[in-house]
């Protein structure tokens, strides 16, 4: 809007660069915004004002790039995911669409969006239309962008929220302007857009709704899951790197934070006061967090995590509890706990464990003491330098901790 204007450059094109270079260090959508202007301004053939508006805030890209923003975690399309970039591009274009009318019919819209567009192009060229066909062309550009960094991530990621606001702000304008044609053209038609407006302003109410409805749990499990980690006692004693990845997927498990990042917060007083985590919460990720539960070598049948034998999985994570079942009916199976804490063992029927300790150092295996009985006993493990093995023979076992 600042730069939308005939003539030579005057404040207007300054404010536009002042809001160019906070959008630049703001986000990623900046750069099809930073397009978007410079595309604008090549309509109106303002050249000068481009390079004035364009150059600031690329500068300061290129050099945050070039000091900062090369380093760090991130995604590029690679070779395996090239096949679905196709895939990925129409569903960010036809979903951004569909966000904005709420109508499935999206390629029946953009379908006569580019007509339109391409009915009588010169329009385009004056202030006041030619941001209409820059905003509809970010759009492209938009998808493109996302679809080079997130397509490894899955197609379905193209519709997600945070991309579908952007895109629907960028094609908006497009499709006002063609329902102001149309109602200028045929005056009789202009009940029907409205209709379509309204249908499209309370559609959109309604998926907010259900958006806040669908995300809103999941945020608030986000919140609980990390007042619990953080308010682990022993949460120092956890290596580095380990994320906080849990079965009901509050967080995604190739984004979730990992212990430093709640240690770091926490050391640092970056978050918030939270509530004494509930029992079960804080027993769930000491189990998971604290507890390393893995394969003793040589041991037949007893596996640790979400690994999987040829037949059925054998461990069963729920409420903070793993259940171990040994995958040779009737075998004597050792699991190994790592780390330090305490852990409650309870078998179903009579069982006889067996509980060593075997050095970290040398391999060396302590004396054994045997467990008998029915019902819950607790276990301290983490000596230090030292791993506990616990070999049974029952049907199951329970270890919660």
């Amino acid at each position: 809007m600042l730069v939308d204007h005939r003539g030579p450059i005057d404040r207007r094109d300054a404010l536009g660069v002042l809001c160019g270079l906070l959008s630049i260090v703001s986000g990623g959508a900046s750069l099809t915004m930073i397009v978007v202007v410079a595309f604008s301004l090549a309509l109106v053939r303002r050249w000068r004002a481009l390079v004035f508006a364009v150059v600031p805030p690329g500068l300061l890209w290129m050099l945050w790039f070039a000091l900062i923003g090369h380093d760090g975690e991130r995604t590029f399309a690679d070779r395996e995911h090239v096949p679905q970039m196709a895939s990925y591009f129409w569903r960010s274009v036809s979903s951004s669409v569909e966000s904005v009318t709420q109508l499935g019919a999206s390629g029946v819209v953009v379908l006569a969006l580019v007509v339109f567009a391409w009915w009588r192009p010169a329009r385009f060229c004056e202030p006041g239309r030619a941001p209409v066909a820059a905003l509809a062309a970010g759009l492209l550009l938009f998808a493109l962008q996302t679809t080079v960094a997130r397509v490894n991530l899955g197609v379905e990621l193209a519709s997600s929220s945070r991309y579908l606001y952007i895109g629907g702000f960028l094609i908006l304008p497009l499709l006002l302007l063609a329902f102001e044609d149309v109602a200028q053209l045929q005056p009789r038609l202009v009940p029907a857009m409205v209709v379509v407006l309204l249908w499209a302003a309370v559609a959109n109410a309604f998926a907010l709704d259900g958006f806040a409805r669908v995300w809103g749990p999941r945020k608030q499990a986000i919140r609980e899951a990390v007042a619990a980690v953080a308010q682990l006692d022993d949460l120092d004693t956890v290596p580095g790197g380990v994320r906080l990845v849990d079965p009901q997927r509050a967080f995604e498990p190739e984004w979730a934070p990992t212990v430093d990042v709640i240690r770091a917060l926490r050391d640092h007083g970056d978050l918030p006061t939270f509530d004494p985590p509930r029992e079960a919460d804080r027993l769930a990720w000491a189990t998971r967090l604290l507890v390393r539960i893995e394969p003793a070598p040589g041991a037949p049948g007893v596996l640790g995590g979400d690994v999987r034998d040829e037949a059925n999985v054998v461990v069963r994570e729920d409420g903070g509890c793993v259940d171990l079942t040994p995958a040779v009916a009737g075998a004597s199976s050792t699991v190994r706990l790592s780390g330090i804490g305490s852990v409650w063992i309870e078998a179903p029927v009579p069982t006889v464990l067996t509980v060593r300790l075997a050095s970290l150092v040398d391999g060396s295996l302590g004396e054994a003491r045997e467990l008998t009985g029915l019902g819950v006993q607790r276990l301290r493990v983490g000596v230090e330098r030292t791993t506990t093995l616990v070999t049974f023979a029952g049907p199951t076992l329970r270890l919660c901790g």
